[in-house]
């Protein structure tokens, strides 16, 4: 049953990708298909091939002075480059398209601007600055009624209490979060906001929820082939395992996050495994 749903979201994402192109062939000069062909290489962790597409992007909108293309082009980049944990590249991406956005008085993509600027001074470790940005965002979602967005808002909101020790609050964010994820099936931020709930399980030590949250996060994850996410959840149980002393368990986990992040170029999280890694040799 499950390696059944596996095979349809990948068939699903195949047949997207080829529309897309077939879309691109019949009207080079219509942004938006490649805009949404680089989204889906990217939720997939194929950086490379994402990036391709949005520099390819940026030069056509340029070409026919399509703003609203070359906006969302920028922020693909600055995705990308987030993905990667190159945050100050991200940042410089993210503030084109922001500036673009508001140019065109564009409050969809102005909020959703603010949200990913924030999520890098988060993992910055500007928290307060990260706040800002969230409840700019927050304030045009909310007079915009756009349910979807609030549920990824709240998901940012629950990394500032996350960071910030206020864990029933965090905890909260995500829950409610994934259940308006899985309303509009979006398995993309559901995973997301299930590993929000499994770290902070995770923090009040009830492992086997924690564990329990994560594996069905992962399961979120292999479905739609985010490399990323993956990579972050083997992360993640394996801290479990190293925690409650289960050091081969933690080692096998450890590798194999590692074998993916080297593989998509994500250095910042290749090295934080390496540190684990190497603490547990040094314990035994």
């Amino acid at each position: 049953s499950n390696l059944g749903n596996i095979l349809r979201d990948l068939g699903e994402l195949k047949e997207a990708e080829l529309s897309y192109r077939k879309a691109i062939k019949l009207a080079p000069n219509f942004i938006d298909p490649r805009i949404r062909l680089g989204v889906t290489y990217l939720e997939t962790g194929d950086y490379v091939k994402a990036k391709e597409i949005y520099k390819m992007a940026i030069e056509q909108s340029e070409l026919i002075n399509d703003m609203r293309g070359k906006a969302n082009s920028f922020d693909g980049l600055g995705n990308i480059h987030w993905h990667k944990g190159r945050y100050d590249k991200s940042l410089e991406n993210l503030y084109i398209s922001l500036d673009i956005l508001k140019e065109l008085n564009d409050q969809t993509g102005i909020s959703r601007s603010l949200l990913q600027i924030g999520h890098n001074y988060y993992y910055k470790g500007e928290w307060d600055k990260a706040y800002k940005y969230y409840l700019r965002s927050i304030e045009i979602i909310d007079k915009m009624q756009d349910r979807h967005n609030m549920g990824k808002a709240l998901l940012s909101l629950g990394n500032i209490y996350e960071a910030k020790k206020e864990i029933d609050k965090a905890l909260d964010c995500y829950k409610e979060a994934s259940g308006i994820f899985i309303e509009f099936n979006d398995k993309y931020a559901q995973g997301y906001a299930q590993m929000g709930i499994g770290n902070m399980y995770k923090k009040l030590k009830k492992y086997d929820e924690a564990i329990e949250f994560y594996q069905s996060a992962l399961k979120t994850r292999k479905d739609i082939e985010d490399k990323s996410g993956i990579a972050m959840l083997k992360h993640n149980i394996a801290l479990i395992y190293k925690e409650i002393y289960d050091y081969r368990s933690a080692l096998d986990l450890f590798e194999k996050a590692f074998e993916i992040t080297q593989e998509i170029g994500d250095q910042h999280s290749s090295s934080f495994i390496l540190k684990n890694i190497g603490e547990i040799y040094r314990i035994k």
